[in-house]
Order: structure tokens, then sequence, then C-alpha cells
């Protein structure tokens, strides 16, 4: 299951690899209390080994990357992560790990963009149809609207 990570969603991952401090954020996303995870290795919340660049950056400099992490509930959560490194008052490395911002696609935020979006989608001979992430229909084509309207009416 893919979802968006909430903005306030943090983690603190000390030198040893355990969780030091748990945000309400990530309670909310992930489903456990801080109780349940501060203390704890944070391997224990990844469904999967984190990807090697994530990996080999670690304790070196911010890295980004997909990561699938492990629900209360059993089920599987694919985000994009970020990993900033940090030093503790020892001067011991330690991570805030946080959602990582998602891409800006250029286009309507761009002056003009819109009608050049709305041409390029008229002008195109296949059917489109464009999704937000919520997989609500946002656009489509001419050439979409009637494979739709004939599906419809079926």
């Amino acid at each position: 299951m893919e979802r968006r990570i909430p903005a306030d969603a943090a983690v603190v991952v000390d030198a040893g690899g355990a969780i030091a401090m748990w945000s309400d954020g990530a309670a909310r996303f992930l489903g456990y209390e801080a109780a349940e995870v501060v203390g704890r290795p944070a391997g224990d919340l990844l469904a999967s080994q984190l990807p090697d660049a994530a990996r080999r950056r670690a304790g070196l400099q911010q890295w980004v990357s997909e990561a699938a992490l492990r629900h209360r509930d059993g089920s599987r959560v694919v985000v994009q992560l970020q990993g900033s490194p940090l030093v503790d008052g020892a001067g011991k490395p330690c991570w805030l790990v946080t959602g990582a911002p998602l891409p800006q696609v250029a286009g309507r935020a761009l002056p003009g963009a819109a009608e050049l979006w709305d041409f390029t989608l008229a002008q195109l001979p296949v059917p489109v149809a464009v999704y937000d992430a919520d997989a609500r229909l946002v656009a489509a084509n001419g050439v979409m609207t009637r494979v739709m309207g004939r599906w419809w009416r079926r």
C-alpha cells in the first residue's frame, strides 16, 4: 500500500540504530505509540531493507529513498523517506528521518502552462487520463472521454 507520509511525521534514530524520539505524526501514520517503539531498533519498522544507495550514504550525508515500512496492523506502507545526519550531545551521529518532499511536477504552476497543458492533452491521439494522489480523475483528453463514454453506456 502506498500512502503519503504526514508532514509532521519524524523519527530520531540514535547512533546504535534505535529509535530515540517518535512524533505524533509518525504515530498516526504507522499506528504505533511512542512507548511501543522508542528504544527498539529502527530496522524493526522496515518491511524490507533500505535500498543500497541509502545504506551507503548513512553516516555520511543526507539521503532520500523509497522505503517499505511495517504498519501496526501488519500492512506494508511504501513511502519516500529523507534521512538527515545529526550529532548528539556526546558527539555521536544520529539521524532525523522524515517524509521526503514530493518532487514538484512542472505544469500548471507556471504562467501560461495551463493553456499549454490543455492544448497538449487535446492534441494527443491516444486516450489519456490524469489522476491525482487520491485516484480522482483531474483531466482527460477528448479521445479518453469518448472511450469512457462508450464504457459507461454498456
